[in-house]
This record gives C-alpha cells, sequence and structure tokens, in this order.
C-alpha cells in the first residue's frame, strides 16, 4: 500500500490533539469559575502531564464554550439558553 503523504514525526498542529480531555476540560471549568487566569490554567495542565501539548488558543476555546454554557449564546441581539 502507498500513501499519498509523509507520515507525522510529531502530532503537534494534529486535529486529535487539538482536543483537550474530559479531566483538562473540568480542569478548566473550575479554575475558570475560581477566575485564575489563563498562562496558570495552561501551566497547571502541563505541570499535571508532560508530554502535554495543549496550546493557549485551546485553553481559550475551553474557557469560552464554558461560559456560554453558563450565560447562553447571545444571537442578533437575543439571548438563548442551552437547555
Amino acid at each position: 500500500m502507498r500513501l499519498n503523504h509523509a507520515l507525522t514525526k510529531s502530532l503537534v498542529e494534529h486535529s486529535y490533539i487539538s482536543q483537550l480531555t474530559k479531566d483538562e476540560k473540568i480542569i478548566s471549568s473550575d479554575m475558570t469559575k475560581s477566575m485564575v487566569k489563563l498562562k496558570y490554567i495552561l501551566l497547571t495542565l502541563k505541570e499535571s502531564n508532560t508530554s502535554n501539548s495543549t496550546t493557549m488558543e485551546q485553553v481559550y476555546n475551553a474557557r469560552y464554550t464554558y461560559g456560554i454554557s453558563k450565560r447562553g449564546r447571545v444571537k442578533a441581539g437575543k439571548e438563548t439558553t442551552n437547555k
């Protein structure tokens, strides 16, 4: 079988790696509730798992998603709640 592309040597920028695990999402949401700064959330995630390749953008997106789940989305001037 011949592949059309070279195999990746690193999983950085890989789509599966760009997702936080369930535990990381829980840690991120708990720290967000406690008003912890973004850089300290990332530092905590990286300290808990040395092979972690989480980026600042991923933590930011997880915090944003958590906020949406608590506030609801604002759409065309009307607030909708997630049920």
